[in-house]
């Protein structure tokens, strides 16, 4: 078999191999994750994977598919970020000075950090708590947390963590906290009197046999990492931002398969070396919660599972394995949030080693197909289950449609006889059609009305908005009378009153058990910054200050509608009046930059920071990438319309426009009797209010020297 040299990579420039074949025994086995690998992929859209398995002190195959980027296929050795994964590696370091005698697990975390000081009580949070998520401290420091890009030390983003509270007492509960792993590296960077990054080249990395994989980015490491994409539920997706996190202790590690491989395999040798056998057992025997040091702890099919996640833009990581039996995966996607797939895969993974080793039959893995559109059509609805909970599933005419519940959205798709929520971000429940409604996962949900949801409750409006960093958006949205957060693009979190502008967060699920979010005011009123955890997000310039809605009024009543034929340009134009007012400013903005002579020399997002206005908004308006160089707007052939709002045309139509509020859409529906074709309908148009901007500035000139009449037709 084919093994994976550690001390030859050490003392030369040797490189891993790019694949390694499926060792004797194992060729059905890479068949049947191939198979299941390229079916995920071809399902989800999904760029860069790459898949190792480790069985005792043997790679006995690790491949990458598709590419890292275009025209050069990703292999075992193609590099991720692998998130989460890189606290397995803190946990170690601090490990050696348990065995050095520096510390013990149980004491105090001050011993090596004398300025923690979350809060009265900070001396009782131990080294042991930090490990196993039970501090009580927020998930994320205010200083150099997941959102910021400002790259900060990891001693300023540790000293932002004093007087942040804590949202339960320490040693009580398991609340997950990057912000905890951040004060366990800058306690290590205090002892060794070295930056984090260093001592862990030093004292980890390289003694694993990882010479390759790294804390921060090398030119090494950027020739092979993989190109990543962001995405959100509505469509849109963006190259992943590159900014390192204060946090690095907590989710930097750049590492390929491979190098998790050797992670593996030296856990399975007893350590290598970096900690004693006795260390590694000791880490991974279950503590309070679900979390050994460090480890994720758990069961598969009986036996003992460890492990750990990873998601940072654009990757998501699995790392999991059998200890007592000494088989491991790594699977990596460069897809943000996609651990549903990666973790599915690397479970059905370690069950195939399981029944290779056996000298059972491979288990396949049940994969999806696309749903039939007419049942989707018919199953689309919102339905009430036990105690009230509410249900809904969304089908859209282009075919593919989603179940949103329980603060997850996923994808809908067939599954034999039933229907399965089988999306990147979740693999989830089993769904059935019944006479009431629907059977999710065995439990009844019966359908209700869909009717036009009642008005937002008006003590509420004005919090509903947008906040935060172009790269990652909290939205503040209104559903059935209360308000619910989108966080970190996909978790939807309902927010309950406590207070004047202050709202708390889920207890039970979520990414931000116990927390709460706090709105801030301006002098005259206005809702500036939404505040969660230690975390400030900035109310983004989307129009809306005190509550305003976007809201279009009927031209006419359905039965006065003319029989003559009707332009649809001509109703969108003068639809766009009322929508619109707001974009003339961006619109003018624009202008005035596209007649300078430094657009030949800046991108667009320099021209959206210095006029302050939304990047992606700004670049959907315009009609080009929003990292384009802003002379390519010059060129730009710009859609021309016939859309002069003040000519009497001496027609008139019907205007109707219903406000989806889950998915922030403006549903328009241009309802005409067209000439010779008396009693159909006009195609139906599902445009956002963003798109409503766009369509109606790039309708108003036939170049982008002419701007100028697109505000004027705006002001009009």
């Amino acid at each position: 078999m084919l093994r994976v040299a550690t001390l030859a990579c050490l003392l030369s420039a040797c490189a891993a191999p790019a694949v390694v074949a499926p060792a004797p025994g194992y060729g059905a086995l890479a068949a049947e994750l191939t198979r299941c690998v390229e079916h995920e992929r071809a399902a989800k859209d999904l760029g860069a994977m790459s898949i190792a398995l480790v069985d005792g002190d043997e790679v006995v195959w690790a491949a990458g598919f598709g590419e890292e980027r275009e025209g050069q296929p990703a292999t075992a050795e193609t590099v991720y970020r692998v998130g989460s994964v890189s606290k397995l590696f803190t946990d170690l370091a601090l490990m050696q000075l348990v065995e050095e005698g520096v510390i013990a697990l149980d004491d105090p975390v001050q011993r090596l950090v004398p300025g923690f000081a979350p809060g009265p009580g900070a001396g009782r949070v131990t080294f042991r708590q930090l490990t196993g998520h039970r501090a009580g401290i927020v998930r994320e420091p205010p200083v150099g947390n997941y959102f910021a890009d400002d790259e900060p030390s990891l001693e300023a983003t540790v000293d932002s963590l004093n007087d942040t509270g804590f949202r339960a007492p320490p040693g009580t509960v398991t609340k997950y906290s990057n912000a905890g792993i951040a004060v366990l590296g800058r306690a290590l960077e205090l002892h060794h009197g070295e930056e984090y990054t260093a001592l862990m080249r030093a004292r980890v990395l390289r003694p694993l046999g990882l010479p390759g994989a790294a804390f921060a980015p090398t030119p090494a490491i950027e020739r092979r990492l993989a190109e990543a994409r962001m995405w959100s539920y509505d469509g849109r997706e963006a190259p992943a931002p590159t900014f390192q996190l204060g946090m690095a202790p907590a989710g930097s590690l750049y590492a390929s398969v491979l190098d998790l491989s050797e992670l593996l395999r030296a856990l399975f040798e007893g350590g290598r070396g970096v900690v004693a056998p006795e260390t590694l057992d000791a880490m991974l025997r279950p503590g309070a919660g679900r979390f050994g040091i460090g480890f994720a702890l758990g069961e598969l099919d009986g036996r003992r599972r460890a492990g750990h996640g990873g998601a940072i833009y654009g990757f998501s990581t699995e790392l999991a394995f059998l200890p007592d039996d000494e088989l491991g995966v790594v699977v990596t996607s460069a897809v943000d949030v996609t651990n549903a797939v990666t973790s599915r895969l690397a479970t059905h993974a370690l069950r195939c080693l399981v029944a290779r080793r056996a000298g059972a039959p491979l288990p396949t893995l049940a994969l999806t197909t696309p749903l039939e559109p007419e049942v989707g059509a018919a199953v689309a609805g919102r339905y009430i289950g036990p105690d009230g909970e509410r249900a809904e599933v969304v089908w859209r005419r282009e075919g593919h449609g989603w179940l949103e519940w329980r603060g997850m959205r996923g994808a809908l798709r067939r599954e034999g006889t039933h229907l399965r929520v089988d999306g990147r971000n979740w693999f989830g429940p089993r769904i059935e059609r019944t006479q009431a409604g629907l059977a999710i996962n065995g439990t009844t949900y019966r359908r209700v009305a869909d009717a036009k949801p009642a008005a937002c409750p008006a003590h509420l409006r004005e919090y509903v908005g947008e906040y935060g960093w172009n790269h990652n958006v909290l939205l503040v949205r209104e559903v059935d009378g209360a308000l619910e957060a989108l966080v970190e693009w996909f978790w939807f979190d309902a927010l309950t009153e406590a207070g004047r502008d202050r709202f708390t967060l889920p207890t039970g699920r979520g990414l931000y058990p116990l927390e709460e979010i706090v709105f801030e005011r301006s002098t005259d009123g206005a809702i500036t910054a939404a505040v969660l955890g230690g975390v400030r997000f900035v109310r983004r310039a989307t129009g809306a200050v005190h509550g305003e809605q976007f809201t279009i009024d009927a031209l006419h009543p359905e039965e006065r509608v003319s029989q003559q034929p009707v332009d649809p340009e001509l109703v969108i134009a003068r639809a766009l009046q009322e929508v619109l007012a707001i974009g003339a400013e961006l619109a003018e903005d624009a202008v005035g930059h596209l007649r300078e002579e430094w657009i030949r020399e800046h991108d667009l997002l320099e021209l959206a920071r210095a006029e302050r206005v939304n990047a992606d908004l700004l670049a959907f308006v315009l009609g080009v990438p929003a990292d384009a160089p802003l002379h390519v707007l010059l060129e730009v052939p710009f859609l021309t319309l016939a859309v002069d709002v003040n000519e009497d045309v001496g027609r008139e139509a019907l205007f109707v426009v219903d406000v989806d509020a889950d998915d922030l859409e403006l549903r328009m529906r241009f309802v005409a009797l067209v000439e010779g074709d008396e009693g159909r309908d006009h195609p139906g148009v599902e445009l956002r209010p963003a798109a409503l901007f766009a369509l109606g500035l790039r309708a108003a000139h036939q170049d982008a020297l002419l701007l100028e009449e697109g505000v004027q037709l705006f002001r009009a």
